[in-house]
Formats: structure tokens, C-alpha cells, sequence
């Protein structure tokens, strides 16, 4: 029978940890191991994961972002499926049973993964992609151009993914120097070494807006948008392993990050590297507001940029102070 081990990265996860951990070990089918690596929490994480006994692992490690945690666990995995999950998310029962079902079946795929719910503060919002609910997509589907699919559907989030383990030895680890997007990296890293499949059910749940709360807006993202790193860093496994067939879909995915790492450095203070960012990608920027607004920008780059970047910078404290103010207001309410 086919073993699966759970690689949960974890830093000041108090509030979430219990009921991620939880959806793990509830899973029909079980888990072979779940390693927990604390990330050089300070608050009482380590106490409720210590607690669970086995199999829960629990490894601490000084604070190195989410791609060193992940690599950690992968060098003390030994089940024959990884699943990765963050600490503020979790899975609905039947998450583990349908993935390892798939990959048992078809010996052609390196990886598979399922539909999201999108949850705020525990109430349902959607679910992704979106072409799961115009049902589409009425069954398991193994990918022919992995690339092209993601570029359309945006359809892979952190925990919703199994992957061999045989397929992550071949192609090593994350590369824990991404401090934005290090997982995105490696979906596409790892579609270069083989079929990727997608089962339209959504067994993945995403619900990590407290947690962010509070802790603090800042404090948990203020260091990744310091370290967000270049697109050029981003693509430098992958693209050298694309075939023509893959270039187009991989330049729209690129797109894609290459607007959220210009936002990023903007938010960090790095308006002169967003703005070469923008110059250099925008002609695959998705079709949004924001994108249209740094594009518009980026023409003048003298008179409009840096007012530009410090209005999105005025912006976003707003943004975090609303959504401070929400959920003092949902937990008085509780």
C-alpha cells in the first residue's frame, strides 16, 4: 500500500495549528507520517503540536521562510506520495483517498491536485478555479500542456497538491532562497519532469486571514515583500527545461508573477526594481486593475512612479488596518 507523508511548515500558528492538524490526521485515507517544522515560532505552537503524539513529527529550526521548512521536512520524508500544507489551512476528509487513488492508477503522472475552497474568517467566499463552478471540468483530467492550463485557470494553491516522492528525488528540493513564491516555482519546476493531473472536487480548504491578522499585517509580510526576489531568480530552474510547446502558457503564468513580485517590491520600498520589473513583463500582465495602473504608470516613469508607489503603500496600510478592524470586531462577537 502506498505511503504519504505531510510536510507542514509552521511559524507563531497557534490559532491555526489545531485545526490543520486536525483535517490531517481525520483524513479516510491515512497518513504514513506529518512532519511539523516550526519555523522559530515564539508563541505556543510548539506545545499544541507535541500534544498530538504520533504521528505527528515535530522538528525546530531558527526562522529561514517557508522554503527552508519544507526542504526540511522533505530530507525526513520517507512516504512515497508528499503532500505539502500550510499551517493556516486544511483539508476536507476525503483529500488524501482521491489523490493517492489517482496516482495509484496512473503510473504516468508525477503529481496531482484538487479544486480549492476560498474561506475569510470561516465564511465560504468561493471556489477556485473558477471553472469549477461552470463545471467544465466534470472529472479528473490529466494535463497534456501543464502550462497552458495553469496560465488559464490559476489551479494549484499550497495543500492542494500529492506528489511522488521518486519525482522530488530526481528533481531536488524548493529553492529556500524564494522568499515569494517559492512554491509556484516549484509547481512549474516539477511539470518540466512530467505529467501533472487536476481533480475538480474541492477537497483543499484556504482560510489563513486571522492568522495573518493576528500576528500582524506587517509583521508577516514585511520580510517576504523585503526579499521578494526577481523574476529572473523566480524562472532560473525552469526555463531552461521548457519545450516550445510550454513557452506560451509559461510566459502568461510568468506574467502573472512578475505583476504580484512588482507589487511586492513597491510594498517593500523597492519602487526602482518594481518599475524595471514592469518595463520588462508587462506585455504578459493579466488583465486586472492593478496591472493596468503599474502599466500606466511605468510610461512616466519621472513624474508618475514614485507618487504612484507611495499612494499603493498608503493603500495597503489601509487595506491592513480594515482587516485589523474586522476581526477585532468578529472576535468580540464570538
Amino acid at each position: 500500500m502506498s505511503t504519504v507523508s505531510v510536510i507542514i511548515p509552521c511559524y507563531n500558528a497557534s490559532l491555526s495549528i489545531q485545526r490543520c492538524l486536525d483535517s490531517v490526521l481525520s483524513q479516510s485515507f491515512a497518513a504514513h507520517e506529518v512532519i511539523v517544522i516550526d519555523d522559530g515560532s515564539e508563541d505556543a505552537s510548539a506545545q499544541i503540536i507535541n500534544n498530538f503524539g504520533k504521528p505527528v513529527r515535530y522538528i525546530r529550526q531558527e526562522n529561514k521562510g517557508q522554503g527552508a521548512a519544507r526542504n526540511a521536512g522533505l530530507l525526513a520524508a520517507t512516504g512515497d506520495y508528499i503532500a505539502f500544507l500550510d499551517s493556516d489551512d486544511y483539508w476536507q476528509p476525503g483529500f488524501l483517498s482521491a489523490c493517492v487513488q489517482f496516482l495509484d492508477e496512473h503510473d504516468e503522472v508525477i503529481a496531482v491536485n484538487t479544486a480549492q475552497e476560498v474561506r475569510i474568517q470561516g465564511q465560504f467566499k468561493e471556489y477556485r478555479p473558477f471553472c469549477v463552478n461552470e463545471k467544465s471540468i466534470t472529472g479528473p483530467l490529466i494535463l497534456e500542456n501543464f502550462f497552458e492550463f495553469w496560465s488559464t485557470h490559476n489551479h494549484i494553491m499550497t495543500g492542494s497538491a500529492l506528489i511522488r516522492s521518486s519525482v522530488i528525488k530526481m528533481a531536488g528540493v524548493q529553492c529556500d532562497d524564494l522568499r515569494v513564491s517559492q512554491d509556484l516555482e516549484y509547481w512549474g519546476y516539477l511539470a518540466t519532469f512530467g505529467k501533472w493531473a487536476f481533480i475538480p472536487d474541492p477537497l483543499f480548504v484556504t482560510d489563513g486571514l486571522n492568522t495573518a491578522i493576528s500576528m500582524g499585517w506587517k509583521k508577516k509580510y514585511h520580510i517576504r515583500r523585503k526579499r521578494c526576489p526577481t523574476v529572473e531568480q523566480w524562472q532560473r530552474r525552469i526555463l531552461p527545461r521548457l519545450t516550445e510547446k510550454d513557452l506560451p502558457g509559461f510566459e502568461r503564468r510568468r506574467g502573472v508573477t512578475a505583476c504580484g513580485f512588482a507589487y511586492n517590491m513597491i510594498l517593500g520600498g523597492r519602487d526602482e526594481e518594481a518599475l524595471h520589473t514592469v518595463l520588462t513583463y508587462q506585455r504578459t500582465f493579466p488583465s486586472h486593475k492593478l496591472a493596468g495602473y503599474m502599466k500606466a504608470a511605468s510610461r512616466f516613469p519621472l513624474l508618475v512612479w514614485k507618487p504612484f508607489c507611495f499612494l499603493l503603500r498608503q493603500h495597503e496600510k489601509f487595506r491592513a488596518w480594515k482587516f485589523w478592524l474586522r476581526y477585532c470586531m468578529s472576535s468580540n462577537g464570538q
